[in-house]
């Protein structure tokens, strides 16, 4: 039994051995590729190409050491003066953006209109259930079960065209 752990146990050590060992080829490929097409060369792009962790690169001593080599031999190139932004480019940019911003204003200022008409409504709905529960003998019962409101329009006064002074009485 203890032969067979041994096996088993160098097995994987060997398994372990042979994956290193292809990771390392792969980070060297991918440094030998981006050294010949003149490309920037920085850890992260050596470990996208190679499939192969940022941190492994650097616990690497040798691939860590060339890759800095590299990296100070070959630095990144300055963008050339038509890559950068023109001033006229900046300012089409910042009219953008302001324009972008005075339409957001007027879009928060007639929400916020909006919402206040929507509280207006809000509470004139409320005072009619308030008035429907309080004199309304049918709703009054159901202070809680608001599904079996029924809605009557609030009453409305009409004075007697009888007499001139006489007591008013409910139209409805």
């Amino acid at each position: 039994m203890v032969g067979a752990h041994t096996r088993n146990v160098a097995g994987m050590l060997e398994h372990r051995r042979s994956v290193a060992i292809a990771a390392t080829r792969r980070a060297e490929a991918a440094i030998d590729a981006l050294e010949h097409s003149g490309a920037a060369i920085s850890f992260l792009l050596v470990a996208k190409r190679a499939d192969v962790s940022r941190s492994w690169l650097y616990k690497q001593a040798t691939l860590r050491d060339r890759i800095a080599k590299l990296r100070h031999h070959h630095p990144r190139p300055a963008l050339a003066p038509d890559q950068r932004a023109s001033d006229a480019s900046k300012d089409a940019i910042i009219r953008t953006l302001r324009q972008r911003l005075a339409d957001e204003g007027l879009a928060k200022t007639k929400l916020t209109a909006e919402i206040k008409q929507l509280r207006k409504v809000n509470e004139a709905l409320a005072g009619e259930v308030y008035h429907c529960r309080t004199h309304h003998t049918t709703n009054a019962a159901m202070t809680s079960d608001y599904s079996r409101i029924v809605y009557h329009a609030p009453p409305t006064f009409a004075p007697d065209r009888t007499t001139q002074a006489g007591p008013r009485r409910e139209v409805t």
